[in-house]
């Protein structure tokens, strides 16, 4: 490969196939973009987005979970752990990956104060400098004209925006990702110790900061070895020097973990509340829940001695024993990672951005995650076709980071971190497609390259605007039934639930309205082994009321009337349980049928099913007449053992 001149930043990777006109395409494209001129554009850029990040800042701060924020979030975690560092009082171990709220807030709060804006502007600058970076990355990989596409793209992206001034690890990491990137590819072009030290350096930086950029070293080590195929002693100083460092500045955390548990955690021990959280049987595909399952495996997996079980352990066993119901979990989660949607934890644009009308700017003046999402998948699909190891890189980066996040769960601060990268191929993709265009002669492979791209845009738009909603409405329902003939059963040492509906959150689940008019509900459950049928047993129906609610109704179980007296709820939350204690079932019985019939007297109640579980066993009735509903009612069956004194 020629080496290119050191002042022109031209993309990387050497064009494959017929090489002089594929080369001369590419000139052509960044002809009229000279390096001075693509310099002070990707400047202008940055500017753009110094201000919308500041003004955000300015709006932001002033807001109390900015400024003060809630005992029960990460972010109030983050701010005292910091500021007790800050003052000399070091913990004794790390629950949350450290460098953020060890290095990175403690240094923050020593040179500026305890207060938001010290964060503020340091994410203020990090967020700038994640733009440039982004140019540069782009201009070495796909040319100029994309690197500037994509540095406006992430200064225009919404949610990076909203993030800034917030105590949250999702601006850190994004600056982080992009760095590694930059720099890998920086270490392709000219090969140096001090550049592999660099990039070991902020390797262990990023995985200190989220551990899932663990996934991403196997690929920066595969490009330092195709890099130095032919230099043997080259390739393994560069490859010690990498993992080296990337291993070694994690080690003071890590000591300090084996110290306090007794046992190897690494530099955070919160694997096991990460993976219990995204891989129970009851896991929602994104979103924070924590049903019957990941508490088990939590208190499994807090035993001391012999006697723990890790959660990985407890979630391989459950990947073993019902792989296809694993696998349709983790698709799920794959379409939702690219599906539009942000998943709010902590803040929430449509709370917290209210704040700020900036943030309320349509598209494309600040652009939401469907755009930038969409036009990603399109680049890959276009770039692929002129690949090196730098690209294959970036694509490993989206790969691997996207496995990583549905690994564990999906929340908007998770995938935040990749939108970067996801900038670089969605501001190749008129670059690549323009490439394509020009290098396509007649009309009849023309006709087949607008084809292609037809097709493509409506596989991408549907799968990033679509495809999570689309699987919900239409598939959800009939593989459960496939793969969840029983339901959902949870067994625990002193539990057993069973249940017909799915997750509670992103999931199939509404509230049907309960007015004067009676509402009817039977619902038949299959009931599980009768040795597992052990301890008290209780039916909940889960609703939604509004405070001061009056209703009444009777809930016949196996032909035995439990009456409902008309009742007022006078306070506590809008969701609620209806729970009746049952008698024991017969060790022959194999189905228990359930009969609710309720209305409501005063105030607002509702009642939950699931429009996307449907084994009919549910039937639903508004007077004498069914409803066109195919749903599961969301009625729970529970053994439940007392507690050892």
């Amino acid at each position: 490969m020629n080496r290119p001149k050191k002042d022109v930043p031209a993309a990387v990777d050497p064009p494959s196939g017929s090489g002089e006109k594929r080369m001369s395409l590419h000139s052509l494209l960044d002809r009229r973009v000279s390096r001075r001129t693509f310099t002070i554009a990707l400047g202008a850029i940055c500017l753009l987005a110094f201000v919308l990040r500041g003004i955000v800042c300015l709006q932001l701060c002033r807001v109390p979970l900015v400024a003060n924020p809630d005992v029960v979030t990460d972010m109030a975690t983050y701010r005292r752990i910091a500021g007790e560092i800050a003052a000399g009082h070091w913990p004794t171990h790390f629950y949350y990956q450290p460098f953020y709220y060890a290095v990175f807030l403690p240094l923050v709060y020593m040179l500026f104060g305890t207060g938001p804006w010290g964060p503020a502007l340091a994410q203020l600058l990090l967020g700038t400098a994640a733009v440039w970076l982004t140019g540069w990355t782009g201009a070495h990989l796909f040319g100029r004209k994309a690197g500037l596409l994509a540095a406006t793209l992430l200064a225009l992206a919404r949610l990076p925006v909203f993030y800034t001034p917030f105590l949250l690890i999702a601006t850190l990491q994004s600056f982080w990702m992009i760095l590694l990137l930059y720099l890998a590819v920086r270490y392709w072009r000219r090969p140096s110790p001090i550049r592999c030290g660099m990039l070991g350096s902020v390797s262990a930086a990023a995985i200190l900061t989220r551990g899932n950029v663990l996934l991403l070293v196997p690929g920066i080590a595969l490009l330092l070895l195709w890099r130095h195929r032919r230099q043997p002693r080259r390739l393994l100083v560069s490859l010690g020097i990498y993992l080296v460092l990337t291993f070694a500045l994690q080690l003071p955390f890590s000591i300090a973990n084996w110290r306090h548990y007794g046992r190897w955690t690494g530099p955070s021990s919160a694997q096991d509340a990460v993976l219990a959280l995204g891989n129970t049987p009851e896991s929602p595909a994104g979103g924070l829940d924590y049903p019957a399952a990941f508490h088990d495996w939590m208190a499994r997996a807090d035993r001391s001695g012999p006697e723990r079980v890790p959660v990985s352990k407890q979630a391989l066993a459950w990947l073993l024993a019902h792989p296809l119901q694993f696998a349709e979990l983790k698709g799920r989660m794959l379409l939702l990672f690219w599906y539009r949607l942000e998943i709010p934890n902590n803040v929430s644009l449509a709370k917290e951005g209210r704040y700020c009308p900036l943030l309320r700017l349509p598209q494309p003046l600040l652009l939401n995650f469907s755009l930038i999402g969409f036009g990603a998948l399109m680049g890959m699909i276009f770039a692929f076709r002129r690949y090196s190891p730098p690209r294959l890189l970036a694509y490993y980066f989206v790969g691997m980071y996207c496995a990583g996040t549905i690994l564990f769960y999906i929340l908007a601060r998770f995938r935040l971190p990749l939108v970067p990268v996801l900038c670089l191929f969605a501001g190749a993709m008129p670059v690549e497609l323009g490439a394509r265009w020009r290098a396509t002669v007649g009309s009849e492979q023309k006709r087949r390259l607008g084809l292609t791209v037809a097709l493509s845009t409506l596989a991408c738009g549907f799968l990033v605007l679509d495809g999570y909603a689309w699987y919900g409405r239409t598939l959800e329902s009939p593989v459960a039934r496939r793969l969840r003939p029983d339901g959902t059963r949870v067994f625990t040492q002193r539990r057993t639930l069973i249940y017909d509906h799915g997750p509670r959150i992103l999931g199939g689940m509404v509230f049907l309205p309960i007015g004067e008019r009676e509402l009817h509900i039977t619902k038949t459950f299959l009931l599980p082994d009768p040795a597992t049928r052990r301890g008290k047993l209780t039916l909940a129906i889960p609703v939604m009321m509004t405070p001061g609610t009056r209703f009444e109704g009777q809930l016949v179980v196996d032909g035995k009337r439990l009456g409902l007296d008309r009742m007022t709820v006078a306070d506590g939350p809008p969701f609620q349980r209806l729970v009746f204690s049952l008698d024991p079932i017969p060790k022959d019985q194999k189905n228990l049928t359930a009969e609710l019939a309720i209305r409501t007297h005063a105030g607002e109640l509702a009642v939950a099913v699931d429009r996307h579980r449907w084994y009919g066993r549910s039937d639903i009735r508004q007077g004498e007449k069914t409803l066109p509903l195919r749903a599961e009612a969301a009625f729970e069956l529970e053994w439940k053992q007392a507690e050892p004194k």
